[in-house]
């Protein structure tokens, strides 16, 4: 190669070189450790998120666990859950909320969520809506007559009533109705379902039909089954396909998931608000119980259907703001 060829393409190159960097653009790519250091976010920002998905149903099974020991194998708890029974108004009637409960109802709210899931082609989501009805309420009725019994300290009757099956037939509907429905309805329906839910627990604690520990122990019991069915479940999104309108489609998309992402943060605060709301107003009850009107049977109650609440409010909030994977199922 001549040395005027050389001059001529090193003048080139330095030319185009000038030209890019007149227009505005950069002659050279990111750098290599910008590159690694966002991979490296990433990352962590997975193994955070799979962290806080095994967390949940671990801390929810301990809560199960330390309910069952502290309430029903201590004198102290048993004495003071009896209190509270003692002024249940024992009503037999059910009201319609309760008498929706049997197996043939748990059967036909299966099939109902089941049909909702494979309607949006989201076979995943039915297999673990089914699995938290299943397992859950499988679970209450071998724990309650077959692994955990009632020492007889209180109560002349040592019937086991720990967990609640009312409480974990509900609870466990409405949060496997949560996996299948579409985002933007999940948010709405998970204040519905923590509505639904703290009405029932309401009234199985006031006819007396449960104490405090049978429902949180059930509600603990269908947080931990629902959000470990939840581990291999990605994001609920659709991605934007096809030519020429894509433009259009992935923008109506884009502002889909922005709205949802909205109601969901909305959702959240409201459940946490009805659950300070609830954690407040039992605190105020057991404060007038044992120092305004010691030895209340009626504000413990009331105390009791607070911390309830609490309890039931707290796990949709907890399964609303748990995150999920990122890649679609």
């Amino acid at each position: 190669m001549s040395a005027t060829t050389v001059s001529a393409t090193t003048v080139s190159a330095s030319t185009a070189l000038a030209t890019t960097a007149a227009a505005g653009r950069a002659p050279v790519t990111d750098p290599p450790s910008r590159t690694f250091d966002a991979a490296r976010s990433s990352h962590i920002a997975a193994a955070s998120t799979t962290a806080m998905r095994l967390f949940i149903p671990l801390a929810s099974t301990t809560v199960l666990l330390c309910v069952y020991v502290l309430a029903v194998l201590t004198r102290t708890g048993q004495s003071f859950e009896d209190k509270a029974l003692a002024a249940a108004g024992l009503v037999q009637n059910a009201t319609v909320l309760l008498e929706l409960v049997s197996i043939p109802g748990l059967a036909v709210a299966a099939a109902f969520i089941a049909g909702i899931a494979l309607l949006r082609r989201r076979r995943g989501r039915a297999v673990a809506a089914m699995l938290v009805i299943a397992v859950s309420n499988t679970l209450t009725q071998i724990l309650k007559y077959v692994v955990f019994d009632r020492p007889m300290f209180q109560s002349p009757s040592g019937v086991n009533t720990f967990p609640s099956g009312h409480m974990t037939a509900y609870v466990s509907v409405c949060i496997a109705l949560l996996l299948v429905l579409p985002a933007a309805l999940r948010a709405l329906a998970s204040i519905a379902g923590a509505v639904i839910s703290s009405i029932v627990v309401v009234q199985l604690l006031a006819f007396g039909w449960h104490r405090l520990s049978d429902v949180v122990g059930a509600v603990a019991l269908v947080l931990a089954v629902s959000t470990f069915v939840r581990l291999p479940l990605g994001a609920d999104r659709r991605i934007a396909r096809g030519s020429g309108g894509g433009r259009s489609d992935s923008g109506r998309s884009g502002s889909g998931r922005s709205a949802s992402a909205t109601l969901r943060r909305v959702s959240i605060r409201v459940l946490m608000a009805g659950f300070v709301a609830a954690l407040a107003a039992a605190a105020a009850s057991f404060v007038a119980a044992f120092v305004v009107d010691t030895g209340s049977a009626g504000l413990t109650l009331l105390g009791t259907e607070c911390v309830a609440v609490a309890a039931t409010v707290g796990a949709f909030m907890v399964h609303e703001w748990l995150p999920d994977r990122a890649t679609a199922m």
